[in-house]
């Protein structure tokens, strides 16, 4: 097994939640500092093998960076200087 490196970081979301039971966030609060979320580039599972406790992963544009916002159920966090080279297939 493949864990994930680095610490949870639990951020606050405004997400907008569809009739279709999607979501989008649109906002994350870091340590009290908004940021606004200019697209949303990915959406998938998170693979088992990396041994998080989320479900699914966004790969969000945020001030011209890619960031990955995780989702664990009602909450979402970030590992800080987590890239998306460590996206692999399922």
């Amino acid at each position: 097994m493949q864990a994930i490196g680095g610490k949870k970081k639990y951020v606050s979301a405004h997400v907008i939640h569809y009739p279709d039971g999607q979501c989008c966030p649109t906002v994350i609060e870091v340590d009290q500092k908004p940021y606004v979320i200019q697209r949303i580039l990915e959406v998938r599972p998170v693979p088992k093998a990396y041994q998080l406790d989320a479900s699914e992963y966004y790969v969000v544009e945020v001030n011209g960076r890619e960031c990955i916002l995780f989702r664990e159920e009602q909450q979402w966090f970030v590992i800080p200087g987590l890239v998306r080279q460590w996206n692999v297939k399922n």
